[in-house]
């Protein structure tokens, strides 16, 4: 996948949606769900996947994460707390839409998905 003519360095997948982060967005998003470690077990969870994801052949091929609804949940936290605070771009919007269960034309959710 890749984000404005660069290679997402990582992939989120949500019920079947997936959106790309580049290495530093991702970084972003790891810090901030480690910040949330200490309250959330599956924010200090997904930061760690994250950190390993982002160490394995940095700059190379997209590397997915799959979500788990606790995941989910946190990283729509963090991206919600970003937002109020404008620190959202255009790829970081992108993911907390997709989280929210909204799809780009021709997407649609699967079968099950849930809808906030």
């Amino acid at each position: 996948m890749s984000i404005l003519g660069t290679v997402a360095a990582v992939v989120f997948v949500y019920y079947g949606a997936s959106r790309g982060l580049n290495e530093v967005q991702a970084r972003f998003v790891a810090e901030r769900l480690s910040q949330r470690s200490l309250f959330s077990p599956p924010a200090g969870q997904l930061a760690v996947r994250l950190r390993e994801t982002l160490a394995t052949d940095p700059g190379q091929s997209s590397e997915e994460v799959d979500l788990e609804d606790g995941e989910r949940d946190q990283l729509l936290h963090v991206l919600d707390e970003a937002d109020l605070n404008k620190e959202l771009d255009h790829e970081l919007r992108d993911l907390q839409m997709m989280l929210r269960g909204e799809r780009w034309p021709g997407e649609s959710p699967p079968p099950g998905a849930p809808t906030t």
